[in-house]
């Protein structure tokens, strides 16, 4: 997961709604704004990270927008998932938060599916965090959803100013 911090946030509002799990005032002390960095040591990348999140009554919405690292272009979800090959998923997008629950202040969640920018294999990646007022502090696992192959890392992000 090589990813760095692109220009400008992204439109939650474009964003399909994810069902939101917790106490309405646990899921509301989730939005805004947030940026911060990851890394893993298992795959040796790194790179920063941004998203937006939007909380309702029990729905919320968030992307992340992903560009490996030496390349300008974001990772693109996977539209149709199954059967999806890497030159058919060329235009960037963002990456939707899929699922997102929030209990005794930590959160976890995961990501689209989306293709490794190495091997080209579609990556299941999967987050948990804890909540500290305006910052979260987490690790997150990706798998290959073909060969099985985890790796691990480190994230942490902090709620930036409106």
């Amino acid at each position: 997961m090589a990813w760095i911090l692109a220009g400008g946030w992204a439109c939650a509002s474009a964003a399909p709604a994810v069902p939101m799990t917790g106490e309405l005032s646990a899921i509301g002390s989730l939005s805004g704004r947030w940026a911060g960095r990851y890394e893993s040591r298992s795959t040796g990348r790194y790179g920063s990270i941004a998203f937006q999140l939007e909380a309702g009554r029990d729905t919320a919405r968030g992307e992340v927008q992903m560009i490996p690292a030496g390349r300008a272009e974001p990772l693109n979800r996977m539209d149709g998932y199954r059967g999806v090959r890497a030159e058919d998923n060329r235009s960037p997008r963002f990456l939707t938060i899929r699922f997102v629950g929030v209990a005794g202040g930590s959160v976890r969640g995961s990501l689209d599916p989306y293709l490794d920018p190495d091997t080209g294999l579609v990556l299941l990646t999967s987050f948990r965090g804890v909540v500290r007022g305006d910052s979260i502090v987490g690790t997150f696992e990706s798998r290959s959803e073909r060969s099985g192959v985890l790796s691990t890392g480190r994230w942490w992000v902090a709620r930036r100013a409106p």
